[in-house]
């Protein structure tokens, strides 16, 4: 066991992304679920180094998540601009109470995590916030239209994505898409 350790790669990223899990569980509280959390994550980082994550596997299936969410979304703004109703994809009753703030935003589509109701829909498929759908999807929308490859299917799944992080309505989401598109 340990000479298989030894033989363990951490390149610089990798090492960075480390260093960040450690800082932040040490920073922002030492709770047994923070520090847990910071372990899995920090063993996934140097798993996917090291070949032991089919990478290849994990984009496809994360990007068919991340175009399920977009069609949702799109689904969603149906929903409530045609037929009259908020189709809510979150199981709210099964949530912690610390995700209590973002209950009645994905009940609704209408009140913010401050509690305020929004002037305008925003929907989140099957995220509690429209920012937390942008922040699964952005890095996949720069992989399909920056990773070597084009194709026509990348341009349209790049596009559907993009699409679904517009109608979040989610500020950044609409500065990293058009950035995106601009790049």
């Amino acid at each position: 066991l340990l000479t298989r350790v030894s033989q363990l790669r951490l390149t610089l990223p990798i090492f960075g992304l480390v260093l960040f899990h450690i800082y932040k569980s040490l920073v922002h509280g030492t709770s047994f679920y923070q520090i847990l959390y910071a372990l899995v994550m920090i063993v996934l980082y140097v798993a996917a180094e090291n070949g032991v994550i089919d990478i290849g596997y994990y984009l496809r299936v994360s990007s068919t998540i991340c175009a399920i969410a977009s069609i949702l979304i799109i689904l969603q703004y149906v929903c409530y601009y045609l037929l009259g109703f908020h189709l809510q994809l979150v199981a709210t009753q099964l949530l912690l109470p610390e995700a209590e703030q973002w209950v009645r935003g994905a009940q609704t589509g209408l009140i913010g995590i401050n509690g305020k109701v929004s002037s305008f829909y925003r929907p989140s498929a099957f995220f509690l916030e429209p920012s937390h759908m942008f922040l699964y999807v952005f890095p996949h929308v720069f992989v399909l239209l920056f990773a070597p490859g084009k194709s026509k299917w990348r341009l349209s799944r790049a596009r559907l994505l993009s699409l679904g992080i517009l109608m979040t309505t989610s500020g950044m989401g609409l500065l990293v898409v058009i950035f995106a598109w601009m790049a």
